[in-house]
């Protein structure tokens, strides 16, 4: 939890932290009998199986064509279809080895999708640290102008860490 420290219009400061809020979805799965369906990740395919992987076993497309007919070796039943616990994302070199270490690169393009500029990622720091207090500026918008104004990328719920904050800032 991310804790910011505010003040209201009269000068009293509370400690509050901000969560993501989470929507629940209005869609139910349902299944034919009425049952909800369980949701889990399956391993569709590793690397050793990959048509990359596979076209460099053999001379031609006719002979990896052939083999595959022949000996399935496109398909691994002991992985093929194993439910996966918790994942997480790994991004990949051209030969299908691990890149370790990413540099993240920002690319600017015009209208018509041509390259313009090339640089670092760089992430912004926040400015809504523990040392720092915001100040309740008082001015307040329509929804409709500070959505032309800003960009939102997400929504967050912001709670009182202790209930002594909450009555201090009523």
């Amino acid at each position: 939890m991310r804790t910011i420290n505010i003040t209201n219009d009269k000068k009293r400061d509370a400690e509050v932290c901000m969560e993501a809020r989470k929507k629940p979805s209005g869609i139910k799965r349902v299944m034919e009998n009425g049952d909800t369906p369980d949701s889990f990740k399956i391993l569709k395919q590793n690397l050793a199986l990959s048509f990359e992987t596979l076209s460099r076993n053999y001379a031609n497309l006719h002979q990896m064509g052939r083999a595959i007919i022949e000996t399935d070796p496109e398909v691994d039943v002991e992985l093929i279809g194993k439910k996966l616990g918790s994942t997480r994302k790994l991004y990949l070199r051209q030969n299908g080895q691990i890149a370790y270490r990413v540099d993240l690169l920002q690319i600017f393009k015009d209208p018509k999708g041509n390259e313009k500029e090339r640089r670092d990622f760089t992430k912004a720091l926040s400015n809504i640290t523990g040392d720092s207090v915001v100040h309740w500026s008082g001015k307040k918008m329509p929804k409709s102008t500070a959505i032309r104004k800003f960009v939102f990328v997400h929504k967050m719920q912001i709670k009182h860490v202790s209930g002594l904050t909450y009555f201090l800032m009523k």
